[in-house]
Protein backbone atom coordinates (compact mmCIF):
# COMPACT_ATOMS: atom_id res chain seq x y z
CA UNK A 1 0.00 0.00 0.00
CA UNK A 2 1.40 3.27 -1.05
CA UNK A 3 0.58 6.60 0.36
CA UNK A 4 -1.65 8.80 -1.70
CA UNK A 5 -0.16 12.13 -2.66
CA UNK A 6 -2.41 15.10 -2.05
CA UNK A 7 -2.03 18.02 -4.38
CA UNK A 8 -2.10 21.62 -3.16
CA UNK A 9 -5.41 22.08 -5.03
CA UNK A 10 -6.93 19.10 -3.22
CA UNK A 11 -5.74 20.44 0.12
CA UNK A 12 -7.12 23.90 -0.65
CA UNK A 13 -10.47 22.36 -1.68
CA UNK A 14 -10.62 20.26 1.50
CA UNK A 15 -9.85 23.32 3.66
CA UNK A 16 -12.59 25.31 1.89
CA UNK A 17 -15.10 22.50 2.44
CA UNK A 18 -14.12 22.29 6.09
CA UNK A 19 -14.54 26.06 6.51
CA UNK A 20 -17.94 25.92 4.80
CA UNK A 21 -19.00 23.03 7.04
CA UNK A 22 -17.92 24.94 10.17
CA UNK A 23 -19.85 28.01 8.99
CA UNK A 24 -22.94 25.90 8.30
CA UNK A 25 -22.67 24.34 11.75
CA UNK A 26 -22.41 27.80 13.34
CA UNK A 27 -25.49 28.92 11.38
CA UNK A 28 -27.45 25.88 12.50
CA UNK A 29 -26.48 26.46 16.13
CA UNK A 30 -27.57 30.11 15.86
CA UNK A 31 -30.89 29.09 14.30
CA UNK A 32 -31.45 26.54 17.05
CA UNK A 33 -30.73 29.12 19.73
CA UNK A 34 -33.09 31.65 18.09
CA UNK A 35 -35.80 29.00 17.85
CA UNK A 36 -35.42 28.17 21.54
CA UNK A 37 -35.73 31.87 22.43
CA UNK A 38 -38.90 32.17 20.30
CA UNK A 39 -40.39 29.07 21.92
CA UNK A 40 -39.64 30.42 25.40
CA UNK A 41 -41.15 33.81 24.54
CA UNK A 42 -44.26 32.15 23.06
CA UNK A 43 -44.75 30.07 26.19
CA UNK A 44 -44.22 33.12 28.40
CA UNK A 45 -46.83 35.09 26.41
CA UNK A 46 -49.29 32.22 26.60
CA UNK A 47 -48.86 31.98 30.36
CA UNK A 48 -49.46 35.73 30.75
CA UNK A 49 -52.63 35.52 28.66
CA UNK A 50 -53.94 32.56 30.65
CA UNK A 51 -53.20 34.17 34.02
CA UNK A 52 -54.77 37.42 32.82
CA UNK A 53 -57.90 35.60 31.63
CA UNK A 54 -58.17 33.81 34.96
CA UNK A 55 -57.65 37.06 36.90
CA UNK A 56 -60.31 38.91 34.88
CA UNK A 57 -62.80 36.06 35.40
CA UNK A 58 -62.00 35.97 39.11
CA UNK A 59 -62.43 39.76 39.35
CA UNK A 60 -65.96 39.39 37.98
CA UNK A 61 -66.85 36.73 40.55
CA UNK A 62 -65.00 37.95 43.63
CA UNK A 63 -65.28 41.58 44.76
CA UNK A 64 -62.49 41.26 47.32
CA UNK A 65 -60.14 39.87 44.68
CA UNK A 66 -61.15 42.67 42.31
CA UNK A 67 -60.35 45.31 44.92
CA UNK A 68 -57.00 43.70 45.68
CA UNK A 69 -56.15 43.27 41.99
CA UNK A 70 -57.05 46.86 41.10
CA UNK A 71 -54.98 48.16 44.00
CA UNK A 72 -52.02 46.16 42.76
CA UNK A 73 -52.56 47.24 39.16
CA UNK A 74 -52.74 50.89 40.16
CA UNK A 75 -49.14 50.75 41.34
CA UNK A 76 -48.00 48.40 38.56
CA UNK A 77 -49.42 50.17 35.51
CA UNK A 78 -47.46 53.36 34.93
CA UNK A 79 -48.41 54.21 31.34
CA UNK A 80 -51.73 55.95 30.67
CA UNK A 81 -52.47 53.64 27.74
CA UNK A 82 -52.15 50.64 30.05
CA UNK A 83 -54.23 52.25 32.78
CA UNK A 84 -56.93 53.03 30.21
CA UNK A 85 -57.52 49.28 29.83
CA UNK A 86 -58.91 49.36 33.38
CA UNK A 87 -61.40 52.25 33.63
CA UNK A 88 -62.03 51.24 37.24
CA UNK A 89 -58.61 52.65 38.12
CA UNK A 90 -59.65 56.19 37.25
CA UNK A 91 -63.43 56.02 37.77
CA UNK A 92 -64.65 58.31 40.55
CA UNK A 93 -67.81 58.14 42.57
CA UNK A 94 -70.02 61.16 43.35
CA UNK A 95 -67.78 62.15 46.30
CA UNK A 96 -64.72 62.38 44.02
CA UNK A 97 -63.07 59.35 45.61
CA UNK A 98 -61.67 56.57 43.49
CA UNK A 99 -63.86 53.51 43.42
CA UNK A 100 -63.37 49.94 42.32
CA UNK A 101 -66.40 48.67 40.40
Amino acid sequence: MGRRIITPEQLKKAELEMTQAKNRLADLKAQNKAHARREKRTLDNRRKILVGAWALAEMQKNGDFKTLALAGLKGFLTREIDQAAFPELTAKNQNGALRAN
